[in-house]
């Protein structure tokens, strides 16, 4: 029995802005968590460079900040882009349980 493998195109022709907006600021934060300890150790090696240290510290609220009015504006380019021109297209195709992609045919195997 030959199993054909089901792909399918699909398009994305909008994105939610409040909510991508929101993830991706929480995704800023946490990767600014990064220099929370550099600017720990840059306060504790030379005191003198607090203002860079606490520039460290403070980068993960920054980013997360400033992240969401980017992502919100990068969003709503995206959705205007999509209507005008169409989205970003991709393939997707079923998958095993295990996350394996199937193969197209099946053999059969006798005991």
């Amino acid at each position: 029995m030959v199993r054909r493998q089901m792909t399918m195109k699909k398009q994305i022709t909008r994105i939610s802005i409040h909510q991508t907006s929101k993830v991706l600021a929480m995704l800023y934060v946490t990767i600014g968590v990064i220099f929370v300890p550099v600017g720990v150790v840059i306060i504790l090696i030379n005191p003198n460079n607090l203002s860079v240290g606490l520039l460290y510290i403070m980068l993960p609220f920054i980013y997360g900040i400033l992240g969401y009015p980017f992502a919100a504006f990068m969003c709503w380019a995206y959705n205007f882009i999509a209507k005008n021109f169409g989205g970003v297209e991709f393939m997707v195709s079923d998958v095993s349980g295990n996350g394996h992609q199937r193969s197209n045919s099946t053999t059969n195997k006798t005991p």
